[in-house]
C-alpha cells in the first residue's frame, strides 16, 4: 500500500477555497415556494417568460387527437395548421419542443 504524501494548501489555495464555499452558501435565504426556484427575468400576462437575455419559453397546453383516424379532409387542415405554426418561426430563432403525453392534473 503506497502512501500518499501529504502537503499543506498554499494560501492562492486556502483564499480559492473559501471563496467557493462563500458561493455555495449564497445569501442562506431559502426559495418558499417552487415559483420561486424558477430562474425568470420577466413573465408576460400572455403566459411567455423571458428566462435569458434573447431566451423566452412558453408552455401550450392542447387537446388530444387522433390524426390517423380523422378524415382526408381533416387530416390536411391538421397538417396545415401545424406547418404555419412551425413556419412561424424565422430560422435564425432558437426553437425547441417538448411532448408529454399523460394525464395533468
Amino acid at each position: 500500500m503506497s502512501e500518499t504524501k501529504k502537503r499543506k494548501l498554499t494560501r492562492e489555495e486556502k483564499r480559492l477555497i473559501r471563496e467557493a464555499v462563500k458561493r455555495a452558501r449564497g445569501t442562506g435565504k431559502y426559495p418558499a415556494t417552487a415559483q420561486q426556484t424558477i430562474p425568470y427575468q420577466r413573465m408576460s400576462p400572455d403566459g411567455i417568460c423571458r428566462v435569458g437575455e434573447t431566451l423566452y419559453s412558453k408552455t401550450i397546453r392542447f387537446e388530444d387527437i387522433n390524426y390517423q383516424l380523422s378524415m382526408q379532409e381533416e387530416q390536411e387542415t391538421i397538417f396545415a395548421a401545424w406547418k404555419r405554426f412551425i413556419n412561424s418561426f424565422d430560422c435564425s430563432m432558437q426553437f425547441q419542443m417538448a411532448f408529454y403525453q399523460g394525464t395533468v392534473l
